[in-house]
């Protein structure tokens, strides 16, 4: 039968080599807690390499390109396609708007689906700024309310 003491022993000394093999190795600390705290599957990385309009795409460097969910803004030719939302705010002004607050940037995106090759997402600046709300506040684009799950 196991003592108390060789039952201390037996438990402590894994978990000491344990967390002696993070030391050494140089992995941080939050590394168990991230094992436990997984991302959900819909959630990704974008390095933004460039804007095509005020809605999208967003382009990234692994080749995802991204629309932004329940954001409706004009095209590029300053029209707004048949049934969705119309804003005042011109193709152009969108575009350089949604570049001014994208490129270059680190995007955490969440995917609520597909459109045309796109994948559609809410996505959030490392320092935390929404982008779909931030084109909608700045009046670049309009809520599209059929697609917003908020």
């Amino acid at each position: 039968m196991m003592t108390t003491r060789a039952f201390a022993i037996g438990t402590a000394l894994p978990l000491a080599l344990i967390t002696f093999a993070l030391i050494v190795l140089g992995l941080p600390q939050r590394c168990l807690g991230d094992i436990a705290a997984a991302a959900p599957p819909n959630r990704f990385i974008c390095q933004v390499t460039g804007v095509h309009d005020g809605d999208g795409p967003i382009y990234c460097t692994d080749g995802t390109k991204i629309r932004l969910a329940a954001v409706a803004a004009r095209e590029l030719d300053e029209t707004c396609m048949p049934g969705h939302p119309c804003p005042d705010a011109s193709g152009a002004s969108a575009r350089d708007a949604l570049r001014a607050l994208a490129l270059h940037q680190r995007l955490t995106c969440e995917k609520t689906g597909t459109s045309y090759g796109r994948v559609v997402a809410w996505c959030w600046r490392e320092d935390g700024l929404e982008l779909n709300a931030a084109m909608i506040d700045g009046g670049h684009a309009l809520r599209w309310k059929k697609f917003d799950r908020r």
